[in-house]
């Protein structure tokens, strides 16, 4: 079932900061819409151009902004759905208590116990006074290091954004304006407010060299710029699996030399990293040949491990990419068999003939 031919703003609610939506319009249209009203939508996944809301809701994205303003589920205040016998069911509007449990339930379901058909979103004020710099740094201890040093002082930044060294070579060859010999990690950072506590923590931390954007342009740029990281994976190689693999902030630079580590273990795989570092977030791009039986083989071999790792870590399997069918035999690594029959028995219940989605999240023989 498509839903992209509904995707209509609704209407913009100024007065309770609300912007009423259909499932299909896309996070960046959205985006367009408001802008002229003065206002945005928080949630602000790197998928954004073609990403919908509806998609975002049943994802629970985070995004660039999820330590800011947190996870989809949090900008949403109601929901419509569809549900298994066809019923149209409201959560309430306005961040109404009454329905604030459905609501929980659906996003983040994956599609999988109904189809939402219209949401109220929070909408905030565009923020005017906000700085955007690149950080670039020789060693990504040092990087680390400054990045929990941010959330150490309670300073809460719109965005901070990790790339690691090897994928920063690879996307300034075609913007070598970005280009800084020696690097190993990058920091997009964007925060609103004073800049000064920022620059202070850079004299304990001390990045190689901190470019500030000048102007809007400037700033579009550095997006830009970050935005193209996905694309570039694929000049490498023309199978990837991408995972949204999350750990503690204080566990990322374990976290991440252990990647790093797994990949000098095969010849057929590269990994590279960016993400979401103030949520833990690692995008870990397992990059190979899917012709090569091998390298399928150990592709897989080297995504189990990391998950693995991650999980050790008290982190998740997935911070915003959901479960989907690719992560379905993973989920007994995170979640004991009770959770996972409790969760299974909630499916049951909304969708007793398993139309929604079926085999997404759960086998099968769990979700019957």
């Amino acid at each position: 079932m498509s839903l992209e031919k509904m995707n209509n703003l609704l209407r913009i609610d100024q007065e309770n900061t609300t912007a009423i939506v259909e499932p299909g319009i896309v996070n960046s249209a959205l985006q367009a819409r408001l802008a002229p009203a003065g206002y945005f939508f928080p949630c602000d996944p790197g998928s954004a151009a073609f990403a919908s809301i509806g998609g975002n809701i049943v994802e629970n994205a985070c995004g660039m902004r999820g330590r800011h303003f947190g996870s989809c589920y949090s900008q949403v205040k109601g929901l419509e759905y569809v549900g298994a016998d066809g019923a149209v069911v409201s959560t309430g509007y306005f961040s109404s208590g009454t329905g604030r449990i459905l609501q929980a339930l659906l996003c983040g379901s994956e599609g999988t116990l109904g189809i939402v058909v219209k949401a109220a979103l929070t909408i905030l004020p565009i923020p005017r006074d906000f700085t955007t710099a690149l950080l670039f740094f020789r060693e990504k201890r040092v990087c680390f290091d400054y990045a929990l040093g941010v959330y150490e002082k309670g300073l809460l930044p719109y965005s901070l954004e990790f790339i690691d060294g090897e994928l920063l070579r690879l996307l300034t060859v075609s913007n070598p304006v970005f280009r800084k010999e020696g690097c190993e990690a990058l920091l997009l950072l964007e925060a609103g407010g004073d800049a000064e506590p920022y620059h202070a923590l850079a004299r304990d931390h001390v990045p190689q060299e901190i470019v500030i954007a000048k102007d809007s342009k400037e700033r579009a740029a550095f997006w830009e710029f970050r935005n193209s990281v996905s694309p570039c994976l694929y000049t490498i190689a023309p199978t990837k699996i991408n995972e949204d693999i999350a750990v503690p902030l204080e566990k990322v630079p374990e976290f991440d030399a252990f990647l790093t580590d797994l990949g000098t273990t095969s010849s057929r795989v590269r990994i590279l990293t960016f993400g979401h570092i103030g949520i833990g977030c690692f995008h870990s791009n397992f990059m190979f040949d899917g012709t090569d039986p091998l390298a399928v083989v150990e592709a897989e071999d080297l995504v189990r491990r990391a998950i693995q790792k991650a999980v050790a870590l008290e982190g998740t399997i997935s911070c915003e990419h959901g479960i989907g069918l690719s992560k379905r035999e993973f989920l007994p690594i995170e979640l004991p068999p009770e959770s996972i029959r409790f969760h299974a028995a909630i499916k049951r219940a909304f969708d007793p003939s398993a139309i929604f989605n079926p085999g997404k999240i759960f086998l099968p023989t769990e979700s019957s």
